[in-house]
């Protein structure tokens, strides 16, 4: 069935690619002006919304070549089924997929309360990828999750909690630098120097957040600070 292009819903959430190739567009609009209808688009309504799961590069080389409808696979669902539709689309038609393009499928699902629950299998079935890839990305999101703190900031009066990225005690105390340095495929040398860099940004901005002579830090304090660190970082 055809519909307008007017009522389709572009979420950046069901957008399965990492950016939008433009040349991609000129060209389907180019093939498309000589005759013939775009395939279908993929699309999932609740009776209200209509949102696009598949088919981003056609929508844009319809609306460029000032069509006011297009042919579509409308299915029955919400936000939700189309985000899962989109993680597994484009691995069999359309543009060659980029290693990008299925990581971002991938950290979608990890990412998701309800989805990061599921196997390995389960994400790498939905995503149309291979399981080590699965494994990989979710043992580098774990290694980020577990640099995570909280730190009391105070700004006269007011007092409250604020979640930083520790790369200092609290995973050095759980990840060793040949641990880091396994999973994200890299020397330990350059996690040891990462880590040591990053936890002298975080011991820093500490400091100023809480001023060194105990006062609490205004945020012009605060700046003026972080400006002074950052002339003499390397």
């Amino acid at each position: 069935m055809t519909v307008k292009l007017s009522a389709i819903v572009l979420d950046h959430a069901a957008q399965p690619r990492t950016q939008i190739d433009s040349r991609l567009i000129e060209e389907y609009a180019s093939d498309r002006g000589i005759g013939g209808p775009f395939p279908p688009v993929t699309v999932f309504t609740d009776g209200k919304t209509m949102w696009l799961a598949d088919g981003w590069h056609r929508y844009h080389a319809a609306k460029k070549l000032g069509k006011t409808r297009i042919e579509a696979d409308v299915r029955e669902g919400d936000l939700r089924d189309a985000i899962l539709y989109s993680v597994g689309a484009n691995a069999d038609h359309g543009a060659r997929r980029t290693n990008a393009d299925k990581r971002r499928a991938v950290e979608t699902l990890l990412s998701d309360k309800e989805w990061s629950r599921k196997s390995d299998n389960w994400i790498a079935k939905a995503c149309r990828v291979g399981h080590p890839l699965v494994s990989e990305i979710k043992s580098h999101l774990e290694v980020l999750q577990d640099t995570t703190r909280t730190v009391t900031v105070q700004r006269g009066d007011q007092t409250f909690e604020m979640d930083t990225t520790k790369h200092g005690t609290q995973a050095t105390s759980k990840w060793s630098d040949r641990e880091i340095a396994k999973r994200c495929r890299v020397g330990p040398p350059l996690v040891a120097e990462l880590r040591s860099h990053l936890k002298e940004v975080t011991d820093t901005t500490e400091r100023l957040v809480r001023g060194d002579d105990g006062r609490p830090c205004g945020e012009q304090r605060f700046v003026r600070g972080c400006i002074h660190w950052k002339r003499r970082a390397p």
